[in-house]
């Protein structure tokens, strides 16, 4: 017996998602913001701790980017609070 749903087949209809591809690339057009995108080039990387201090950042690709809730971006104000800094 199969253990999957045998009423809905999800790989059948190719219209359907490509219908919420579209409606979420429109969505990201509409109320995203411009952003940079910069992959890291390991330098000196350190094994034992999996860091690396000279880190390079050659490139840029610029992306579009939908922020779903900008809590969290205020920084460690709230940290150095508790220990009353």
């Amino acid at each position: 017996m199969p253990t999957t749903n045998l009423y809905f087949n999800n790989f059948a209809y190719s219209g359907e998602q490509n219908l919420i591809e579209n409606l979420i690339i429109e969505s990201i057009k509409i109320y995203g913001i411009d952003v940079y995108y910069l992959p890291r080039t390991f330098v000196n990387k350190d094994n034992l701790f999996g860091e690396d201090v000279l880190s390079k950042f050659d490139v840029a690709f610029p992306i579009e980017m939908y922020i779903k809730n900008v809590t969290g971006f205020e920084g460690e104000g709230d940290f150095l609070s508790k220990f009353g800094l």
